[in-house]
């Protein structure tokens, strides 16, 4: 990513079922991917930890999702200084009963994410960008001004 521009990251997420989500030594859990008589609400939580970068939205992100059916993240993500960062994606489920009682939460993932920001002579993308514009002004004129006094 260049150094001062925003980037967009996602994630996508198809839930087949939730069979391995069961409780150390409990199979309450477990159940097919399509049961026609869901028992939980399901709701998956996202959250992006990229230190020294700005990200947004801060914090977890939540998206209910339903079996056989995906949904997606997104994160806007900016550098202000050249160099490599690195953070932790995380991915949780979180298991609602529709019946009511307490609410599981279940660690999918926890992704190592490795970044890194580059400029041009240390500026920025959009300092990068303009120098590069009046470069090219520049030398237009230039060249128009050496075509001119050829005549």
């Amino acid at each position: 990513m260049r150094t001062g521009d925003t980037q967009q990251a996602s994630l996508s997420l198809w839930l087949e079922g939730i069979e391995g989500l069961q409780a150390k030594g409990t199979q309450a859990f477990a159940r097919p991917a399509m049961d026609p008589t869901p028992q939980f609400n399901i709701l998956a939580e996202a959250r992006l930890d990229l230190p020294h970068l700005k990200v947004f939205p801060l914090g977890e992100v939540t998206e209910p999702v339903g079996y056989g059916e995906s949904t997606r993240f997104y994160w806007r993500i900016r550098s202000e200084k050249s160099g490599s960062a690195s953070g932790i994606l995380w991915l949780h489920l979180r298991l609602v009963p529709v019946a009511g009682g307490a609410e599981r939460r279940y660690l999918v993932t926890a992704q190592q994410i490795n970044l890194c920001s580059v400029g041009l002579f240390g500026l920025t993308g959009s300092a990068a960008r303009l120098l590069g514009g009046i470069g090219i002004l520049a030398t237009s004129a230039y060249l128009v001004f050496q075509a001119y006094t050829r005549i």
